[in-house]
């Protein structure tokens, strides 16, 4: 009850910081993520906003930096500022991030403003196979900096997980269906049914992350031929979006 109260507070404070500084530009502030997903850690996972403006002025972002940097540090708040013309002309350019923010947010303040998004699977698809090629040669890049060094590896390639919840999130939709918001486990076994490809690499890589002993270099090898299965298969589907 205590933790809701607090979080019900530092919402509402945001949003008097929102206004104070865009004022009548201010059209909607919305929370997605983690926050509202379920699987927020206080004071280790960051809260993510997206605040959508009628136009976005250089010296209003100056401003709201100094009125609200230690509030927007305390809360570990990441801010995503954009104009609605900006938010609405790239949805054909994230089609991934805006499917994640429509699926798990809630507005605080103006309108839900992934509403009237066109997210096309189409572009989903591209950008996919996009994200696909760029962690493959991220992971190469990994193998050429480590110099053959098991530790150096070790380290990397925990830190190279990144946003692969949100891509095999957005692989899961490609194929019609719904993933887990919170489960990365859940959404690798999908994967692996919807495209007949072997997610065990990264199921691996989750528990590899969790502690458990794994040999990073053998690892690095089975999530490259894993990504390179899974482009085949994106690749592939381009006739039938």
């Amino acid at each position: 009850m205590e933790e809701n109260v607090k979080n019900a507070d530092m919402e509402q404070e945001l949003v008097r910081v929102l206004q104070r500084v865009f004022s009548e530009r201010l059209l909607s502030v919305m929370l997605y993520g983690s926050y509202v997903s379920g699987n927020y850690v206080p004071k280790l996972s960051d809260i993510n906003v997206l605040v959508v403006l009628e136009k976005t002025l250089p010296e209003d972002l100056e401003k709201l930096g100094k009125e609200a940097f230690r509030f927007i540090k305390k809360h570990k708040i990441t801010p995503l500022i954009v104009s609605r013309t900006e938010f609405e002309r790239s949805s054909d350019v994230f089609p991934m991030e805006y499917m994640d923010i429509r699926s798990r947010c809630r507005v605080l303040s103006g309108s839900d403003e992934t509403e009237p998004l066109t997210l096309t699977p189409k572009n989903l698809r591209h950008q996919l196979e996009h994200l696909l090629r760029g962690n493959i040669i991220s992971l190469r890049q990994l193998l050429v900096a480590s110099r053959g060094k098991e530790a150096v590896l070790k380290n990397s390639v925990k830190n190279w997980y990144g946003s692969m919840n949100a891509l095999f999130r957005g692989l899961i939709r490609l194929k019609g269906e719904t993933p887990s918001e919170t489960e990365a486990e859940t959404n690798i076994t999908k994967v692996r049914d919807l495209y007949k490809v072997d997610t065990e690499p990264f199921g691996h890589l989750v528990a590899f992350r969790s502690g458990e002993r794994q040999d990073p270099r053998g690892l690095v090898y089975g999530l490259i031929e894993c990504l390179q299965e899974l482009i085949l298969v994106v690749d592939s589907l381009d006739g039938e979006q």
